[in-house]
């Protein structure tokens, strides 16, 4: 969220109401010309003349409070955004001499005085490189944990003799069922 205060805003609506100002010395003219009655012309009107002086005095005080408020706010208003001036100065300030770097003056306007391209987007780093392959298995994938039987070897005198159980593959590799070949005399 962020708050700006427009001083030169202030400073117009300051003189508005300064403006304002002088419009109620034209109704007090005006109430002074229209309102008021004279008590020669009363005769038999006089309780009338009497509460219309009550209402004009009132019409008149209300005129010089109007007034003096609309006075006293112009003058407050300039006082805000000359406080509002003198806070931002002090806090550009603040801010320079946190960020030396920078060094420019209150109200100097960053982005002429910047140290480096602000409009630029910086290129992405290069994307990781695969590793190596490794000599053993691939992460995540089983290998068989029994140790490799010894195949009997035929002898001459069995005519058929049974090849027993496969050797383990090797690391990395699947698991497959060996096929049996047919061995002997009649392959």
């Amino acid at each position: 969220m962020s708050f700006d205060v427009k001083t030169s805003a202030l400073r117009r609506y300051s003189n508005d109401l300064v403006a304002w100002s002088a419009d109620v010395s034209a109704a007090t003219s005006y109430l002074d010309a229209h309102a008021r009655l004279e008590w020669s012309d009363a005769m038999m009107f006089q309780p009338v003349v009497q509460v219309n002086d009550q209402v004009v005095k009132a019409l008149d005080e209300a005129l010089a409070r109007i007034r003096q408020v609309l006075a006293e706010s112009a003058t407050e208003l300039v006082g805000v955004a000359r406080l509002y001036d003198e806070t931002d100065a002090a806090v550009s300030e603040r801010m320079d001499r946190t960020y030396e770097a920078v060094r420019i003056e209150p109200g100097g306007g960053y982005a002429t005085h910047h140290s480096r391209d602000v409009d630029t987007v910086p290129t992405p780093p290069e994307p990781p490189k695969p590793p190596p392959p490794e000599s053993g298995p691939p992460t995540g994938t089983t290998t068989s944990t029994t140790a490799p039987t010894a195949v009997p070897t035929p002898s001459p005198t069995t005519p058929h003799p049974s090849p027993g159980p496969a050797p383990s593959p090797p690391t990395g590799t699947t698991t497959t069922t060996p096929t049996t070949a047919p061995t002997g005399p009649g392959r």
